[in-house]
């Protein structure tokens, strides 16, 4: 088994604090108002990576949002405590009927140039692990896949076909 040095952890926050600068940045393109909480993962309180809200519909959408920035890996299993702190953040907004709160996962799938790079949100119905691939689709459509990612997926699904 692989031996991880400092270095590496760092370079894994770098890369998820980058993911969250930049999914913050689509939502707001997407009429969203947003906001990164850089202290989700160390706070003992059920805080999400990013906090969003969208206004101007009805039911006033509320998400909240736990990111990942992955490499190399084709899917990745968020795990239920995590997804559980997401339910617990947006219990209070569950009994209001203008509101419509959803907790969710939003991935980055770091392949070739970072502003390519696929965005995967699935929005989440119970508390439980939830396993992200690169070819699902994304409940709410924030980038396309580039070419080389698109290629990547329709080879994958040739060969699952036989």
């Amino acid at each position: 088994m692989r031996k991880y040095q400092r270095s590496d952890f760092r370079v894994w926050r770098k890369k998820g604090f980058a993911a969250e600068r930049d999914l913050v940045s689509h939502l707001r393109q997407m009429g969203f108002w947003c906001v990164r909480i850089p202290t989700s993962a160390s706070s003992k309180e059920p805080l999400p990576d990013v906090y969003a809200v969208h206004t101007t519909e009805s039911p006033t959408r509320i998400l909240a949002l736990e990111v990942k920035a992955v490499s190399y890996l084709p899917s990745f299993i968020v795990p239920k405590d995590q997804i559980e702190k997401l339910f617990e953040f947006l219990k209070p907004f569950q009994r209001h009927p203008s509101l419509k709160p959803l907790p969710g996962v939003a991935i980055k799938f770091l392949r070739g140039p970072r502003k390519k790079s696929p965005w995967v949100i699935k929005f989440v119905e119970e508390p439980e692990d939830v396993k992200v691939d690169i070819a699902d689709k994304s409940d709410l459509n924030i980038s396309k896949p580039s070419k080389k990612v698109a290629r990547y997926i329709k080879n994958r699904e040739r060969l699952q076909q036989g």
